[in-house]
């Protein structure tokens, strides 16, 4: 009969994923969220007991995660050796973070981490492009609390994001009226300055109508198309982050998400070109 049973090396990685989440510590478990896991033993002595060698624990990320996990590989160490059991013949000394074919991915994705990657993905985006700091910070809180299974406070995040990225493109287009030696007063009061973010983004939305061809001559194709999406993400905030009762569907997360690292690769380089454009 063929048996499911896990490995010695699945069932501690699955301890550990399990440990780091009742610690608290939301950043390692997202790290290691794919991961491959396995507990070398050496023939090195530990020089701590007559005899004793050292084990040592191989991790295995996404190449992307590497660098991250490097940096808390002290702290995981300790995650570690609480979960190992010291023997008279091994202690565990040290882990060891490697990176994962895509190969391996594959074989090991499974349906919770499908669920997951939407997430996990714009997590990287955000941290491996040169973001504001403030709306860095939002996203970063907003993948966390994603992979954590929060989706109120997830959706509320990314919220927040948008709306300061939304406050980037208005300084950006006060920027470039400034540069053309337009008139700025009037979009500055009704739009850079508006009390409401509903009202900024009606206002902004009005000056996209009114110049689709040069949004479009900047790289940017159905700009409109683009631009109203920040207004979905603001209405799902909205509701989030008020007792409205409503519950964000993961279907609806996922898709937020993934539309928001688009936002990212499109909206994004607006922020530097839009200042530069002169009117020809």
């Amino acid at each position: 009969m063929e048996t499911n049973e896990l490995s010695y090396d699945e069932k501690f990685l699955y301890t550990l994923q399990k440990h780091l989440e009742s610690e608290g510590e939301g950043e390692l478990v997202s790290l290691i969220n794919p991961s491959t896991l396995k507990v070398n033993y050496t023939d090195t002595f530990t020089k701590i007991r007559w005899n004793q060698k050292i084990a040592v624990v191989e991790v295995k990320v996404p190449v992307g995660r590497k660098k991250a996990l490097e940096s808390l590989q002290y702290k995981l160490l300790g995650y570690c050796q609480d979960i190992f059991q010291e023997t008279e013949d091994y202690a565990l000394t040290g882990v060891k973070i490697g990176v994962l074919i895509d190969e391996s991915v594959s074989q090991l994705a499974s349906t919770s981490f499908s669920r997951l990657q939407v997430y996990l993905n714009l997590q990287d985006k955000a941290r491996s492009t040169n973001l504001d700091i403030i709306e860095k910070a939002y996203l970063e809180e907003a993948c966390k609390s994603a992979v954590g299974g929060c989706r109120l406070a997830a959706a509320t995040m990314i919220g927040c994001a948008a709306e300061h990225l939304l406050l980037q493109l208005c300084q950006s287009y006060s920027q470039y009226l400034i540069n053309n030696n337009l008139k700025v007063d009037n979009f500055r009061d009704k739009a850079l300055n508006a009390k409401k973010a509903s009202t900024r983004l009606t206002e902004f939305l009005k000056v996209v109508n009114s110049n689709v061809t040069m949004f479009e001559s900047l790289g940017l194709e159905n700009p409109i198309i683009n631009f109203s999406f920040l207004d979905i993400i603001r209405q799902v905030r909205n509701d989030s982050g008020h007792p409205t009762g409503k519950i964000v569907s993961e279907n609806d997360l996922n898709t937020i998400f993934g539309n928001y690292q688009l936002l990212i690769e499109r909206i994004h380089p607006l922020l530097e070109s839009l200042p530069k454009h002169k009117i020809s």
